[in-house]
């Protein structure tokens, strides 16, 4: 077996590919018509950020079984051509946990005592100790957004300097937290009420620019805030408003929407920490991620294990075509609840019916992948999907029940914290289509598609009619507009599919509406 080093890593993992009986090529910066005239004599590549694995290199690719990411993001890597090719990816999530959470502290301790300004008026000859009078991190309150392994991490660290930590993570157990003397907070709560905030979450449609102008407008005029995650979670526009305008007194920044930033304007500013990206860059991690990326390889090539494979195609399980539409349901019920749930939950709870017993394994990987695929910060695949649960402390619970009577196979997912339950129910009509038919006390019948409204109001005449000409206006198609009606017909439950995303104006349109009590945009 022969494997491409495209890119450099630690020498570790290259020992360690060689002790395994695998042939390593080191061959670093190659031009793309280099690598594509090469890349076929290999069976596994491994890369960091630069090399670009897109369709022209794969396609030259006609031995390669496997291409490694020596690191977490896989933006240069064309997965989906690769799934199609029958190329498995694979990246190294957890390699830079210990690292990015240190470099966090560093920039905490660096903002709070002004360091690189100090380092620099006195490397300049200045000796300006009034100029930059510090704060203590004793008795601050630090939000920290996101406790995944990084964030969770940060939070125990910040509690040894005896901080007051609270936290904004729906998809965490209370049990994890009360063992590290963390409080739980809404959003907003942390927002409002943090000395320092630190953001430990994925980059999506959800996240980008979670920290907006709105954000800054919350905060105290003491507030700092931190990123040492990704680029894009904080609006750079807004945060350079905030830091010129001194609605907040500081920041510290690792990551960029565009990189490398030597022309970004937020390091004009003295107010702000800034670094090159450096969360993954010390020996150690650099030495971790070149390990796991090596193991990965090497158990891909042999058969062994595919752990870290983010692409383990449905393909390879054994499962008939009439379920699969069921894995896709599964996930689709895990998405909405990923968007309705408020609040902390401890337990979840696949049940299946039918048909679906013999499946119920691969259904609840599939069932939690939809949960945790947005939240988590890292990628979430069905091999590791399990593993993120537990290490949230969420309690896993697969239970089967003998067909109903309307339903033959049907999914249901309920989600519990210490107080509340929430349910969802799903179905496939025909070989394919997705339905969902019931979300608590509510019975519907709707498709989890696209874009979709769900509306919760008094129950009586005039309300959708209400709805449907406030979306006439704004020229949004209703695809479909189904309704179901609580036992006691006083409230009802709208579920609408639109052909376009809602802004904040229109939605808050439809809240203003007299018999309107919740509005909920859902994106699939």
């Amino acid at each position: 077996m022969k494997v491409l080093i495209a890119d450099k890593i630690h020498e570790k993992g290259i020992e360690f590919l060689k002790k395994n009986n695998i042939e390593a090529d080191v061959k670093t910066g190659l031009s793309p018509e280099e690598l594509n005239s090469i890349i076929g004599n290999y069976h596994g590549l491994i890369v960091r950020s630069k090399t670009q694995a897109n369709k022209e290199l794969l396609d030259n690719a006609e031995n390669l079984k496997i291409i490694g990411r020596a690191g977490t993001g896989v933006d240069n890597i064309d997965i989906p051509y690769a799934t199609e090719k029958g190329i498995f990816v694979a990246n190294t999530p957890f390699g830079n946990t210990i690292s990015a959470a240190e470099h966090t502290m560093a920039m905490l301790l660096a903002l709070s005592r002004h360091i690189p300004m100090a380092d620099n008026s006195l490397k300049n000859r200045q000796w300006e100790k009034k100029k930059f009078t510090g704060n203590e991190l004793y008795g601050k309150t630090i939000g920290v957004i996101g406790l995944g392994k990084i964030g969770l991490n940060v939070a125990k660290r910040c509690t040894a300097f005896d901080m007051d930590v609270i936290a904004y993570d729906p998809y965490v157990s209370r049990e994890i937290t009360d063992k590290f003397n963390i409080r739980l907070v809404e959003l907003e709560y942390l927002i409002k009420n943090s000395d320092f905030i630190t953001v430990h979450i994925p980059l999506n449609d959800k996240t980008k620019d979670l920290i907006s102008e709105k954000e800054f407008d919350m905060m105290k005029p003491n507030a700092r805030i931190i990123n040492v995650a990704r680029g894009g979670i904080i609006n750079e526009d807004a945060l350079y408003n905030a830091l010129k305008q001194g609605k907040i007194a500081g920041a510290a920044i690792d990551v960029f929407t565009s990189e490398p930033a030597v022309d970004n304007k937020l390091i004009e500013l003295d107010n702000i920490v800034v670094t090159p990206h450096l969360g993954a860059s010390t020996e150690e991690a650099q030495e971790k991620v070149a390990l796991m990326i090596a193991e990965t390889i090497t158990a891909v090539l042999n058969n062994m294990s595919f752990n870290n494979v983010l692409n383990l195609p449905i393909a390879e399980i054994e499962i008939p075509e009439k379920i699969r539409s069921y894995l896709e349901l599964a996930e689709k019920i895990g998405v909405l609840h990923c968007q309705l749930i408020k609040g902390n939950i401890n337990e979840i709870e696949i049940q299946t019916t039918g048909e679906l017993n013999e499946f119920s394994k691969i259904i609840t990987l599939y069932s939690l992948l939809g949960l945790f695929k947005n939240t988590s910060d890292y990628n979430v695949n069905l091999v590791n999907v399990q593993n993120i649960a537990k290490e949230k402390g969420l309690k896993i619970i697969q239970s089967q029940s003998q067909a109903m009577v309307n339903f033959k196979n049907s999914i249901t997912i309920r989600i519990k914290n210490t107080d509340k339950e929430q349910e969802i129910k799903g179905t496939v009509f025909g070989a394919k289509y997705l339905r969902i038919i019931k979300i608590n006390e509510f019975r519907l019948d709707f498709y989890p598609e696209k874009i979709l409204l769900l509306i919760k109001y008094k129950d009586g005449p005039g309300v959708i009619g209400q709805v449907g000409t406030i979306l006439g206006k704004e020229e949004i198609n209703i695809d479909e507009f189904r309704s179901g009606r609580s036992k006691n017909k006083e409230t009802a439950l709208a579920a609408v599919n639109v052909n376009s995303e809602l802004t904040n104006k229109v939605l808050e349109k439809i809240k203003n509406i007299k018999e309107v009590t919740s509005v909920k945009q859902i994106v699939f």
